[in-house]
């Protein structure tokens, strides 16, 4: 800005007809979106390959990797029941994966996962720190999810502790993101639920994103319109949760068929996170990318292209 008034004093009209032009050449450049589409992977499914795969086939450079817990009922936390290493699985993909440019996020918890989250197997905040750090070291990764759901959110005590262990280990280190993924209905979210946010908030857990999951609405339901509702609702609780500096909005649908067999097309798919993106979400999702796989990954495709 300075340098193009220099010019203008000089009176050197010619360079500054370039520089306006240079300027225009820019403009019309497409600015990157403000918000990161970043499907769920179940890591543990049938139909799923490599992360990198889907990277290189899809175009999705975010993945949001479902589900660490502790199933062993213990601190230490595994990708599944039948797994005993919550440290290495998956850790050459993701390397691979952030090699090409792509973030992850690890997502901890889901619909039948409650009673398995570390927080509630483990009583001791210490050790629920160390192994959310231990997998933020072993991965390399600094964003985490924290997906409850199933009852979950009304274990007052677990997620103290959970919100308490988060807090800690974000004034050692203040890189490390936290979303909360959350049900949701038309009218918003639920009590209970608002009051984990709430906790987080007066532990002093800097939350990033709140995730509400617009899908399983009901039979017969129309979806894309209970989730136009389920954002505008959930706007306008977080105000109220957080204030002015509350969390950004995620918006996470299911491809398909959900829970109730109501199908959401890819259409579906770019009215409800178009408009989602209107109302200033800065996360867009879906369950699961597996799903997307044998369609040309017409979902992931559908969320980059929105702007």
């Amino acid at each position: 800005m300075k340098l193009s008034r220099t010019l203008l004093a000089a009176g050197l009209l010619g360079t500054t007809a370039l520089s306006l032009g240079s300027q225009a050449a820019m403009a019309d450049v497409p600015a990157a979106p403000a918000h990161e589409v970043s499907p769920y992977i179940d890591v543990n499914a049938d139909n799923f390959h490599t992360i990198n795969d889907a990277q290189q086939a899809s175009g999705v450079n975010a993945a949001t990797l479902a589900f660490l817990n502790s199933y062993s009922g213990n601190c230490d936390v595994q990708w599944d029941a039948s797994s005993s290493d919550g440290s290495g699985y998956m850790k050459d993909q993701i390397s691979e994966f952030q090699k090409n440019g792509g973030d992850v996020t690890i997502s901890f918890g889901g619909a039948s996962n409650g009673d398995h989250m570390v927080a509630h197997t483990c009583n001791d905040v210490a050790k629920i720190k160390s192994a959310y750090e231990n997998i933020v070291d072993t991965y390399g990764v600094n964003h985490l999810d924290f997906d409850i759901e199933g009852g979950a959110q009304k274990d007052d005590a677990a997620n103290q502790r959970r919100n308490e262990a988060l807090a800690q280990l974000q004034r050692e280190r203040p890189d490390v993101k936290v979303d909360y993924t959350v049900p949701v209905g038309p009218d918003g979210i639920d009590r209970d639920t608002q009051g984990v946010l709430a906790d987080t908030k007066d532990k002093g857990v800097a939350v990033n994103t709140v995730n509400i999951m617009a899908m399983d609405f009901g039979e017969d339901e129309d979806t894309v319109a209970d989730g136009r509702k389920a954002i505008d609702a959930t706007n306008g609780q977080l105000q109220g949760v957080f204030g002015d500096q509350h969390p950004g909005l995620g918006v996470t649908f299911c491809a398909k068929k959900d829970g109730d067999q109501q199908y959401f097309s890819v259409q579906n798919a770019r009215d409800l996170e178009g408009y989602a993106v209107e109302h200033g979400a800065q996360k867009l999702s879906f369950w699961q990318l597996e799903k997307d796989v044998h369609d040309g990954y017409e979902y992931s495709k559908a969320l980059a292209e929105i702007q």
